[in-house]
This record gives C-alpha cells, structure tokens and sequence, in this order.
C-alpha cells in the first residue's frame, strides 16, 4: 500500500495531469513535510546519540543559523534564492541529464547534489533540503517539455512558498 502510493506520488511529480498552478500547489506540502520529518529524524537522531553518551555533539551547531529578519533578506531569501537556486538546477539536470536518461534518477542525484550543497552550510541541513530540492527537480523535469518558462514555475514557486513559511515561522517563533 505504502508502495503504491509512493508510485502515484512519482506519477503526480513526474507525469502531471493538472494545470500547473494546481501542480505548483501540491508541490509545496508534498516537499515540505517530508523534508520537515527527515530533519527532525536527523535532530532526533544526533540527540539520541548524546543521551547514550556516544557524542557530544550540539545539534544547534548542525542546523542553519536563523537568518537575519530585514525586509531585504526576506526579499532574498523567499523569492531571489529560489529564482537562482531554480536557473543552477537547471543547468545541473541539463549537464546531467547528457549522462543520465531516466527523470527519476536524474531528479535523485540532482536532489543529493543540492542536500550536499546545503549540508556544507549546516551538516543537518541535507536532510532538510535533499528531498525537497527532489521534488523542484521532479517539477522541472515534467514541465520543460511544455516550456522553460512552465518548468521554472514548477521549480520555483513551491521553492519559494517553503521558503516563505520557513521564514514567517522564524519570524514568529519567540526569542531563545
């Protein structure tokens, strides 16, 4: 059961039968939570280890820092990032996709390249990202068929709808 709903997921991602604004939608929840539970795993995870005496490592020094709260790095991050993040993910699967033929394997690697590249920030932060950047690879992939402009919504706009409610959640989380 949980197969087959993997496999109509992969559909949904790779063969949409939706207008785009609807795919763009369900993109959002369908990166973010996944990528939400994968962090907190890996928190959990490293917290454990701690508890049992087998490191002693702060998982705080693993995950991003907050980002600085200036309308300008809102701007920056909820719509710039995604923007240039979605024109280098382009240019990965377009290098990659010379080597690599199926859309679903070439959305994994892309997605491992990109949790790398966020981890080298924040260790941690490849679990927040890798599966995320999966689904911007997904959304890519099955909209450049239509157009450039249709596989740039389809990578960009859940892009920046998580970054948005990471940010807002930020913003509103009390001080520590």
């Amino acid at each position: 059961m949980v197969g087959s709903a993997f496999h109509k997921l992969l559909g949904f991602l790779f063969e949409p039968a939706v207008p785009l604004w609807r795919y763009c939608l369900a993109a959002v929840p369908i990166a973010l939570l996944p990528s939400m539970l994968f962090l907190t795993v890996a928190i959990a995870a490293v917290e454990s280890l701690n508890a049992l005496g087998l490191s002693d490592i702060d998982p705080e020094a693993l995950v991003p820092a907050a980002p600085p709260q200036r309308a300008i790095d809102h701007f920056l991050i909820i719509v710039a990032t995604p923007a240039v993040e979605t024109l280098l993910l382009a240019l990965i699967l377009s290098i990659l996709g010379r080597v690599i033929v199926s859309h679903r394997i070439l959305a994994a690697v892309s997605a491992l390249i990109w949790g790398a590249l966020h981890g080298s920030l924040a260790p941690l932060w490849f679990f927040g990202t890798a599966w995320s950047f999966f689904v911007f690879s997904a959304g890519w992939l099955a909209w450049r068929g239509r157009s450039w402009g249709h596989a740039f919504a389809a990578a960009s706009i859940p892009h920046a709808f998580i970054n948005l409610l990471v940010m807002s959640t930020i913003s509103l989380a009390p001080a520590s």
